[in-house]
């Protein structure tokens, strides 16, 4: 179990015993304690600082080091990367992914829907975003590719992908979503969904460390 007490700052830092006025005095200097996280001690780019006796860590870093997105804003955004299966549910609608793992060389989300509405729902998959915070790792973009199904048919083949139809009343559909091409040794993935008429996002926070 992860056990973390400290704060946070945002951004860059160099202090070196230095007081300053804002709306009253504040002293601060670089903090010579170290960071041990799951047993193993940790070395930060940015100096870990002591501001009045509490002791602060660079932001990003931090989240890196532990597996967590973030999004500097207003608000700050901080999410936890999990493992599959993964579960969201909002309003009368469930989007469960089930499982990643290659096909012949293609990544392949498998997903469950679950319509609990009394009319027929659309969802669409709207792409991920890949090794996003993840240390040492460049950020990336890819979209995706709904399964393929082909009916018989002579000179009549007639494509159709996973998640093209609307999701019936009451009815829970199973099916695999083909993800862009994701480079080897991928830690994370933030997968996207939205309902038909945008009131609903489904972001899904995967870590992928092991699986790609």
């Amino acid at each position: 179990m992860k056990k973390y007490i400290i704060g946070f700052i945002c951004g860059s830092l160099f202090f070196s015993g230095v007081s300053f006025a804002a709306d009253s005095f504040l002293k601060a200097s670089i903090s010579k304690s170290k960071v041990i996280i799951d047993g193993s001690q940790t070395t930060f780019t940015e100096p870990v600082v002591t501001i009045n006796g509490r002791l602060y860590v660079p932001l990003r870093e931090f989240t890196q080091e532990t597996g967590y997105s973030l999004t500097v804003g207003d608000p700050i955004i901080i999410e936890k990367y999990n493992k599959l299966p993964q579960t969201l549910k909002k309003g009368d609608i469930t989007i469960t992914l089930n499982s990643l793992k290659k096909v012949n060389e293609e990544s392949m989300l498998n997903i469950t829907v679950k319509n609990e509405n009394n009319i027929s729902k659309k969802i669409e998959f709207t792409g991920t975003r890949a090794d996003f915070n993840a240390k040492n790792r460049k950020y990336y973009t890819t979209g995706g590719q709904g399964f393929t199904f082909i009916p018989a048919g002579n000179f009549n083949i007639i494509s159709k992908e996973f998640l093209d139809d609307y999701i019936e009343a009451a009815e829970e559909v199973t099916g695999d979503v083909k993800l862009g091409t994701l480079a080897k040794g991928t830690q994370n993935l933030l997968i996207h969904f939205k309902s038909g008429d945008g009131l609903s996002l489904f972001d899904f926070y995967v870590d992928t460390a092991g699986l790609i």
